[in-house]
């Protein structure tokens, strides 16, 4: 398999997704969609990190907007499998979003 993606970018929709994370978590403190644990708000960050890490291997050619918001769901229904069919789809549609924030972010940044 071919590399499809920098160090920069890889690096960087890593991070962005680490902030997305950290947003995310923050949001389910005040919105309370589920019980909120410890672990809840760590499965936040680290499943909006990983979609980041994901998201800047680019593992295959689409339009930034369409293969971050693919990615960021795909990543997304561990986080919410324990609660249900409603959580999932909660979480999995936040992730699309910010996967498709994420790489069309770093894919601009490729460009210049």
């Amino acid at each position: 398999m071919p590399k499809t993606y920098t160090k920069k970018r890889l690096v960087v929709a890593t991070l962005l997704g680490l902030i997305a994370g950290l947003l995310c978590a923050y949001m389910a403190t005040i919105w309370q969609p589920v019980p909120i644990t410890f672990w809840v708000l760590v499965a936040a960050v680290y499943t909006r990190t990983l979609a980041g890490f994901f998201i800047g291997l680019k593992p295959f050619s689409a339009h930034p907007l369409l293969r971050g918001a693919v990615l960021g769901f795909i990543v997304s229904p561990p986080l919410a499998l324990p609660y249900g069919l409603g959580g999932v789809l909660g979480f999995s549609i936040f992730g699309a979003i910010y996967g498709a924030v994420i790489d069309y972010i770093v894919s601009k940044m490729e460009k210049g």
